[in-house]
This record gives C-alpha cells, sequence and structure tokens, in this order.
C-alpha cells in the first residue's frame, strides 16, 4: 500500500524545524486526488445523462440537474438513489441543498429559467 509511503513535510514554525506528517489520503491539489474525483463524479454523471436522459452539468463535485416541472420529484428521488448507490455524500440541507425549481444556484452562478420550455427527449 502506498499509505504507508505518503508523508507531507510541513514547516512547524513555534518549533522551527520541519515536521514529517503521515496521511490517509491525498491532498485535494495532488494529481492522484483530482484524477479520481473526476473518475468518480463523471459515473453518476454518465448514468444520468445516457440511461436516465437526464440534462445535467458535473463540475468536479456540484452536480445540477435540469428538468420539467412535472418530473421534479421523480428525478429528486432518483438522483438521491443514484448517489446513495455510489455512497456519496451531498447536502440534504442548508443553503447548498435546493429544491427544483425555475431559479437555482450552480457554482456561485444564479440561474432564473423563467418561462424556458424544458422539451428534452
Amino acid at each position: 500500500m502506498t499509505r504507508e509511503l505518503l508523508r507531507l513535510l510541513v514547516w512547524v514554525d513555534d518549533q522551527q524545524k520541519p515536521c514529517l506528517l503521515g496521511l490517509n489520503a491525498l491532498p485535494f491539489d495532488a494529481s492522484g486526488s483530482v484524477s479520481c474525483l473526476l473518475r468518480i463524479s463523471m459515473a453518476p454523471w454518465c448514468i444520468g445523462t445516457v440511461g436516465l436522459k437526464w440534462c445535467w452539468t458535473v463540475v468536479y463535485d456540484d452536480s445540477t440537474v435540469v428538468c420539467k416541472k412535472k418530473l421534479s420529484r421523480n428525478t429528486e428521488l432518483a438522483a438521491e438513489t443514484l448517489f446513495a448507490l455510489f455512497g456519496m455524500w451531498y447536502a440534504k440541507e442548508g443553503s447548498k441543498a435546493m429544491d427544483f425549481g425555475p431559479c437555482f444556484k450552480t457554482l456561485g452562478l444564479l440561474v432564473k429559467l423563467g418561462n424556458a420550455l424544458l422539451d428534452f427527449p
């Protein structure tokens, strides 16, 4: 296992010397962690896009799905189930947990669909 080999050297200011830390996971900017995150986040996106015919986005760990109003409850349940099958955690409450509606935030961007007709195949 590489876990026994992975170490991070950090400067300890009050001791004025470096300290070697063992890590249980790669830091986010490490190339291995980013590629794994992208691979993992693309799997449910592919199932949703190809298998369920959803119109949705994925950017790192932020997924946004758009659907007709009459399909919103079914789409919400399906997305929750898909994330649960993958063992993925997501915001179920708070500011990041948004209900389906014509206005939503994704990656800090406010999207207002207004009266747009969402008629995807």
